[in-house]
């Protein structure tokens, strides 16, 4: 799951602009961690040389991603979006006023999980910003 908490001693601050992280996700080989401006950074874990312990829950797929609510809204979110021709052509207000009249949601719900979207994919090293050139692939 992205958390909001580190579970170390020590507060995990972004290495760009020095503000806490708050999506942490633990993949396979590292921590990334995502500050609110968007810079991006890892951490290894241990075994790996580096100073971070291996978390029991690892993320491999976006939907570990996400909360029970946040999978059925997902679900309803992709089947409105596939169901609808010219939902790409919409200007994105009008996407998300969409989303929210046709999956019952608020514009919170929609944004937070495009949000977790977006950080699984930069995480992945699929979505690579100017701070996150250097992730592992």
């Amino acid at each position: 799951m992205a958390s909001s908490k580190d579970n170390s001693s020590q507060p995990l601050a972004c290495p760009l602009c020095g503000a806490r992280s708050i999506f942490i996700v633990a993949l396979e080989d590292f921590l990334y961690l995502e500050c609110l401006k968007g810079h991006g950074s890892h951490k290894y874990y241990g075994r790996q040389k580096g100073s971070a312990p291996k978390p029991e829950n690892i993320v491999r797929r976006l939907e570990d991603m996400f909360t029970a609510e946040q999978k059925r809204l997902f679900s309803r979110v992709t089947a409105a979006i596939n169901e609808t021709d010219g939902f790409a052509r919409l200007p994105v207000h009008e996407q998300i006023k969409f989303l929210c009249a046709k999956c019952r949601c608020t514009e919170k719900e929609i944004y937070q999980l495009c949000k977790l979207i977006t950080v699984f994919q930069n995480a992945s090293g699929g979505g690579i910003k100017n701070g996150n050139k250097n992730l592992p692939r």
